[in-house]
């Protein structure tokens, strides 16, 4: 049983259990389909299984786990059209988020942005990108005022965060000039060029996914 490192040491048991569990799913450490013991994260974390267990049932409740017939758990894996329904529902809401955001950033907004994107240039470990690719695509969509749309959002980006590892561990270069040129289009105050860079980047996500599963 691999050792977890510990997240938000502050927070409850239960939580912080969950955050090194997902932590480890994002970087890709632990695999689809492979088998988490409630009993070996109870003793890895020195614990007893109650926090473990709700740990658990949220990490279900997020599609990062899933409990099979024999009442064991495991990371999430999905099909092929899984994955094209979550990146064509990501198309239709994200395209809409970006674009209602689009009047409301700030030239402070954007240093922030482009400051993550240079930041993602030199990045040489794949955890640590998926990391900061989620926070940059969160940041970048919370200026949509419909929050309902922004939660949608979110909740897509658990799956995709599911994946991130899938497409991007052992690539000699992550796809981090489609962000330089949607900074680029915001920094012109260009809508149509940013929607359409967008847009471009979740089909080359979509198509590079398929491509290493299949």
């Amino acid at each position: 049983m691999k050792k977890f490192e510990v997240v938000n040491s502050s927070s409850s048991l239960s939580e912080t259990i969950f955050n090194s569990i997902k932590l480890e799913i994002l970087k890709g450490n632990l695999k689809p389909n492979q088998s988490l013991s409630q009993k070996e994260v109870a003793d890895n974390f020195n614990v007893s299984r109650i926090p473990v267990r709700e740990a658990f049932v949220k990490l279900e409740s997020m599609g990062f786990l899933q409990k099979r017939i024999n009442s064991r758990y495991y990371v999430q894996a999905f099909s092929v059209k899984e994955i094209e329904d979550l990146y064509d529902t990501r198309l239709i809401l994200e395209l809409e988020g970006l674009k209602m955001a689009f009047p409301h950033y700030s030239k402070i907004d954007i240093i922030l942005y482009d400051g993550m994107v240079q930041q993602m240039e030199h990045i040489t470990d794949s955890g640590d990108y998926i990391i900061l690719n989620a926070k940059f695509h969160e940041l970048l969509l919370e200026k949509c005022p419909n929050k309902q749309l922004v939660a949608f959002i979110n909740q897509l980006w658990d799956g995709v965060a599911l994946y991130s590892p899938s497409i991007i561990t052992n690539q000699s270069h992550f796809p981090n000039h489609e962000h330089k040129e949607l900074i680029n289009a915001i920094k012109q105050n260009d809508l149509n060029t940013a929607l359409s860079v967008y847009e471009q980047h979740i089909v080359n996500a979509k198509k590079r996914l398929l491509k290493y599963i299949q």
